[in-house]
């Protein structure tokens, strides 16, 4: 869901924290569950929780959890990334690297709930491992 700057606010900043927090729990626990099963057909699961910049209201600020499959002698395979939140500046839509005269401020945050999320990986997950098979 986009936010404009006008909508950020003390209730929005405690959302993407919830979220973020969320999520991280997730992937702990889905990694967890789903590491020992891709072991048996030789593939790694490595996910990460990535937060670029400080405060989540400041163009560049986004944040992300990234699932790899490697093989077995560590040769990547893939990648799935998840943004949670980001924030950026842009003119006449189009992204920008820093603010100028007309640009707007703008947040986009993640609307799937874990659920959908959780289906979305197994789904990349089952795909990647029949493709490897």
């Amino acid at each position: 869901m986009k936010y404009p700057q006008k909508e950020f606010n003390s209730d929005l900043r405690k959302l993407i924290k919830n979220k973020e927090k969320v999520l991280t729990i997730f992937m702990k626990e889905y990694l967890k569950k789903k590491k020992p099963i891709l072991m048996e057909v030789g593939l790694l699961l490595e996910a990460e929780f990535v937060i670029e910049g400080n405060d989540p209201f400041i163009p560049g600020y986004n944040s992300s959890i990234s699932i790899g499959i490697n093989e077995s002698e560590g040769e990547p395979l893939d990648i799935h990334i998840i943004y949670i939140w980001e924030c950026n500046c842009r003119f006449l839509g189009v992204p920008i690297g820093r603010r100028i005269p007309g640009s707007k401020i703008t947040g986009e945050l993640i609307d799937e709930a874990v659920e959908e999320i959780e289906q979305e990986l197994t789904l990349f997950l089952e795909e990647l491992v029949s493709d490897c098979l």
